[in-house]
């Protein structure tokens, strides 16, 4: 699997926030975060644009609403690709 660069207008991590970010992603996992041209690209990287958005790499929002779980929020419409939200997928 080739290794996957996301470019995005910035990033947040726990410790600060990027301006013109760039994820590199090797295999499953996030290999380097940081600001473009000072993150080594690995060669024959994958380069995807989210430009204009924010990226948090390593965030999963596990929020959700409804006692029962995720069967409820799917048939109540609650999921985010029922509510319009665009996701960078790789």
């Amino acid at each position: 699997m080739l290794p996957i660069a996301i470019h995005a207008d910035r990033a947040f991590t726990p410790f600060e926030e990027i301006s013109d970010a760039v994820v590199v992603i090797q295999g499953s996992k996030i290999s380097a975060v940081g600001q473009r041209g000072k993150v080594a690209m690995p060669r024959g990287a994958r380069e995807m644009s989210a430009r204009g958005k924010t990226i948090v790499p390593g965030f999963v929002d596990v929020h959700i609403h409804g006692a029962g779980g995720r069967r409820d929020c799917e048939r109540n419409g609650n999921l985010p690709q029922h509510r319009g939200h665009r996701e960078v997928h790789p």
